[in-house]
């Protein structure tokens, strides 16, 4: 359970062993949701016991125009030109959710390393409470030390935010630890397991304490300077 804590702790199962408390199906079909601009830039974790790594929050601006510039510079008619050959015909449905959109870098190994960079989660509504469907990827190791992207197993899992402070710089989270949401069939199914165990402790694990350092999102260069 120790490692399984540590995927709680920096918001992502991890890749190397995965924990069980995934679904295929996010609460929600589609983001609904817009982000709350004051959850984005750096936080730290109270019970993180290397107070150097951090984890970056940005939004889906910040994520192409940073991609972009890595390969040159972009204006903003080019990236939405960029935008629309990438998607194509699901271009509407990507304009209609980019408002909606988190993407979440977690800088590890004293805050140089990028764990894990930009995995994608929106927020759900069920009754007064909000849920991050944070996406879930775990990639198993072979016997010969290689990892097997062919077995791996990818899907979402679910951050309850408990309580966020109004200054929005204190969130209090926990996962929803339901070892069976793997099993349901749709995002319905899944809206209604966790509304009837809403207020079931149980139904929660990796309960977890987060200031903010910097309210700097949009780059992760400087971010990483700002978080220490």
């Amino acid at each position: 359970m120790k490692r399984c804590f540590q995927c709680g702790l920096v918001i992502l199962v991890s890749f190397i062993v995965g924990c069980k408390s995934y679904s295929k199906y996010t609460i929600d079909e589609k983001p609904l949701i817009k982000i709350d601009t004051g959850l984005l830039g750096v936080w730290k974790a109270v019970e993180e016991p290397d107070k150097k790594n951090f984890i970056l929050i940005q939004n889906n601006y910040d994520v192409m125009e940073q991609n972009h510039q890595a390969m040159s510079r972009f204006d903003s008619a080019d990236m939405e030109y960029s935008i629309r050959a990438t998607y194509g015909n699901n271009y509407p449905y990507y304009n209609e959710i980019k408002n909606c959109s988190y993407f979440i870098t977690d800088m590890d190994m004293h805050g140089q390393r990028r764990y894990y960079q930009q995995f994608y989660g929106f927020l759900s509504g069920i009754g007064a409470s909000m849920f991050l469907n944070e996406t879930y990827n775990y990639v198993p190791k072979g016997a010969d030390g290689n990892y097997r992207s062919n077995d791996g197993v990818k899907g979402y899992f679910f951050i309850r935010l408990l309580k966020v402070n109004a200054k929005h710089d204190r969130i209090t989270t926990a996962i929803v630890a339901d070892t069976t949401l793997k099993y349901l069939r749709n995002s319905a199914e899944v809206r209604s397991r966790i509304e009837k165990n809403i207020n079931n402790p149980a139904f929660y694990s990796d309960t977890l304490h987060w200031y903010k350092v910097s309210s700097y999102h949009e780059s992760l260069n400087e971010s990483v300077k700002r978080a220490n």
